[in-house]
């Protein structure tokens, strides 16, 4: 798996009364704090000069990582853990949220159960009869008879989701996990934009 870091912006909020310390280029008790990593927050928030009348300041932080999950055959696979592996900043959130999006046509991102192996295999089994390959009426044939029927199973699960953070980890249910439905034969690394806005 690779990570890149597409945008990370981490802004200084103040949360009692109106006054708020934000992006700005024309209000000089306002400041913007683009770091990459949380390490530089405190130092530069000691330094931060405003108001009296301010008297809680909060961390708002926004990252987005470009995420390629290795490569899987054709499938539903489990991918909570390797999500959680490239997110450490996830540790830092009291409260957020996280959205995943898979940069595929012929593939798809859905929650659902993380313990027993055996429902993986059903929704692969299921699939297959919902989207089968080889129909006569497929006109969208050219990569070969997994093609068409992957992208129906594309858009009938989804290709995003969108996961509350809590406590510095996904608020997801004691059996659900992120499973990746790869639907072609021979798929390369597949791609997801994780974008976190949390404090």
């Amino acid at each position: 798996m690779s990570v890149k870091i597409k945008h990370q912006r981490i802004q200084a909020l103040q949360i009692d009364g109106q006054k708020r310390i934000l992006a700005s280029n024309t209000n000089q008790n306002k400041k913007v704090i683009d770091s990459a990593s949380f390490s530089a927050c405190d130092a530069i928030l000691t330094s931060l000069t405003v108001e009296k009348t301010i008297t809680r300041v909060y961390v708002i932080m926004w990252i987005q990582k470009q995420i390629s999950l290795t490569r899987k055959n054709r499938g539903f696979h489990l991918i909570t853990d390797e999500i959680y592996q490239v997110l450490p900043e996830l540790q830092h959130l009291s409260i957020g949220l996280a959205h995943l999006l898979l940069q595929h046509t012929s593939a798809g991102l859905t929650l659902n159960e993380n313990a027993d192996p055996s429902v993986r295999e059903d929704f692969e089994r299921y699939f297959n009869q919902l989207a089968p390959e080889n129909e006569p009426y497929y006109t969208h044939t050219y990569e070969g008879p997994d093609d068409m029927p992957a992208h129906l199973k594309s858009s009938l699960l989804g290709a995003e989701l969108t996961i509350p953070i809590t406590d510095g980890e996904f608020n997801l249910g004691t059996w659900q996990g992120i499973y990746l439905c790869e639907a072609r034969d021979r798929a390369s690394e597949r791609t997801v934009i994780v974008t976190i806005q949390g404090q």
